[in-house]
């Protein structure tokens, strides 16, 4: 995938001219491919599922030959953050992510949390995560050091489950 994940709040517009926000990336359960759940900025404001692969895809030409947009879906803009209520509490600041990894019991927990983060992770954050499991990443790209992350994870599941420590 050559073009830049999708991120929450990011409003888009798709080639036939209506404008979407984007609300996160989920994970697919059964096949783990990633979903770009989205919402319309128009009529009922329906809330929409596409395939990350297919969200980023470029418009078919055979069948559009006049769209002038290169991609289905292309950035316009972003979402403005919204006003809090006067009478609302400020919100407390909310354990990091990394630590929130770190508290996991199993590893079975660890991947799950992975894939419910995925749009959120970065470099240091994979990183830390590789450390902490004792594996030596060595991903080129965020991808391939997610992977690293959750293969190695799976690994440990397949052969440290049920073993003495």
């Amino acid at each position: 995938m050559s073009r830049r994940r999708p991120k929450d709040g990011e409003i888009y517009t798709h080639f036939k001219g209506k404008q979407y926000k984007v609300l996160h990336i989920a994970v697919n359960t059964e096949t783990e491919e990633e979903l770009v759940i989205y919402e319309a900025l128009y009529d009922g404001h329906g809330i929409y599922a596409r395939p990350l692969e297919m969200f980023l895809s470029p418009v078919d030409r055979r069948k559009y030959p006049d769209v002038l947009q290169e991609y289905r879906f292309e950035l316009t803009g972003y979402a403005a953050p919204a006003e809090p209520a006067e009478e609302e509490q400020p919100v407390k600041e909310e354990v990091p992510l990394i630590i929130r990894f770190l508290d996991l019991e199993s590893n079975e927990e660890k991947i799950k949390f992975l894939q419910r983060h995925r749009a959120e992770l970065n470099r240091q954050f994979l990183s830390a995560a590789a450390e902490s499991l004792g594996y030596t990443e060595t991903g080129k790209t965020v991808e391939m050091q997610y992977e690293g992350v959750v293969n190695c994870l799976r690994m440990k599941i397949k052969y440290e489950t049920g073993r003495l420590r």
